[in-house]
């Protein structure tokens, strides 16, 4: 790849399955979460923070106004950032599509979300719990978009449009595959779970980034819910309608 890639990245639900660093609050100072072991028994401590890389991510989110009050927890993906710069640099040309759960900055970070979002999952269950059943349940946190599209831009890859899934379906012509579908049908009913708003269809996001190539006119982004104007302050946007929920 000395020559860089042509063509398109596409993840799906990628970005949320890489390990995160959680911090919290405590008395003004932002410690991290480590997990310690009493008793037999997995627990988590608070210490300093393991790299300075954190430090710079907090410097981030003071920049953009966001205030985390005390008590709060809040889980940092540093992987995911350096995932999208080493996607940035080998695309020479072409399309970056990140599909997943998550939120503006502004959103994962405020007050609807002061304990966090990480989550356990196991035989369909949810706990909040990552110290049980080890090795056992899948752990995710939700994606903070502001960050992902900024370490694109560092690494050359510029905004072409970012919405929830709901929005981005109905560009595509949604409507016409549900009416070619039986309403009582499995698919129907399946293909309403991606739209819902209270659910998949809004907490699902979809972030598009370009590089060496004008700004494309997608489908997908004809209609664009309101809350891309914060996921970069001053982000430059092809102008199409702006419609949906956060």
């Amino acid at each position: 790849f000395h020559d860089g890639i042509t063509g398109c990245f596409l993840s799906n639900e990628l970005v949320d399955a890489f390990p995160v660093h959680v911090l919290r609050v405590d008395q003004g100072k932002v410690q991290e979460v480590y997990v310690a072991s009493v008793d037999d028994q997995f627990m988590g401590t608070l210490g300093p923070l393991s790299t300075p890389a954190l430090t710079t991510y907090l410097d981030t989110l003071a920049a953009q106004d966001i205030q985390l009050t005390d008590g709060a927890t809040l889980e940092v993906n540093l992987q995911a950032l350096g995932w999208m710069k080493s996607v940035g640099h080998l695309l020479k040309q072409g399309l970056v599509l990140t599909i997943d759960y998550g939120h503006t900055a502004q959103d994962l970070y405020g007050p609807e979300r002061y304990k966090g979002t990480l989550l356990c999952y196991h035989q369909h269950k949810v706990s909040e719990n990552p110290f049980v059943r080890v090795g056992l349940q899948d752990i995710t946190s939700h994606v903070n978009f502001s960050a992902l599209a900024q370490a694109g831009l560092d690494a050359g890859l510029e905004l072409t449009g970012f919405t929830n899934q709901m929005s981005f379906l109905t560009g595509l012509g949604v409507e016409q595959l549900l009416s070619a579908l039986d309403p009582e049908s499995r698919e129907f009913h399946t293909a309403l779970q991606l739209l819902h708003p209270r659910g998949m269809g809004t907490t699902f996001k979809v972030l598009i980034q370009h590089k060496g190539m004008p700004m494309p006119a997608l489908d997908g982004l004809r209609f664009k819910a309101f809350f891309e104007a914060s996921l970069l302050p001053g982000s430059v946007t092809n102008g199409a309608q702006s419609v949906g929920v956060a």
